[in-house]
């Protein structure tokens, strides 16, 4: 005899972020990522905590470039192509300043305030919980594929530093 077992739970989208830490290790770096840690909860929320080294004093961060790459799978980042790049020119220290922007609550969660200007010291982002319902909203089309973004900042010309994240949009039945 042959059972047949569905599920009456419906199918929701959640974010899986499988990868959160520095792009490459350098010796002109300023800003490192010395320890990461990622949770996925329930109702397709995550939870991110980390510690940043930052070597100097930084005035501000008047420039930062996001690149995307899409990839077929997590298995398969060696086969990742351009998707685009965006660029941002003397706006990051006013947007850590937003009250209701997608990062937030992250920025509010560390210790010592992250603000500019930043001073030579490690910074706590104490474990944050993200909600990314509406991000993922903007984004339907997005299931089945893996990203990875890479976030380079700079202070004027001097590189400071490269965050790389990657994950996915995955549907699961909750």
């Amino acid at each position: 005899m042959i059972t047949a077992v569905t599920s009456r739970k419906r199918p929701q989208k959640i974010v899986v972020i499988r990868e959160y830490h520095n792009c490459k290790q350098n010796a002109n770096q300023t800003a490192t990522i010395t320890s990461s840690k990622i949770e996925l909860l329930e109702g397709g929320k995550f939870a991110i905590s980390s510690l940043m080294d930052i070597n100097r004093d930084v005035k501000a961060i008047t420039k930062a470039i996001i690149k995307v790459e899409k990839c077929p799978s997590f298995a398969e980042k060696d086969k990742c192509e351009f998707l685009t790049e965006v660029p941002l020119n003397n706006v990051i220290c006013e947007r850590l300043k937003h009250k209701n922007a997608f990062w937030s609550e992250m920025v509010q969660n560390v210790e010592p305030p992250f603000q500019c200007p930043f001073k030579k010291g490690i910074y706590n982002m104490k474990r944050t919980v993200i909600n990314p319902g509406p991000f993922i909203s903007m984004l339907p089309n997005v299931v089945g594929h893996y990203y990875m973004f890479y976030v380079n900042g700079f202070e004027g010309d001097a590189w400071l530093g490269c965050l790389k994240f990657g994950g996915e949009i995955t549907t699961v039945r909750a």
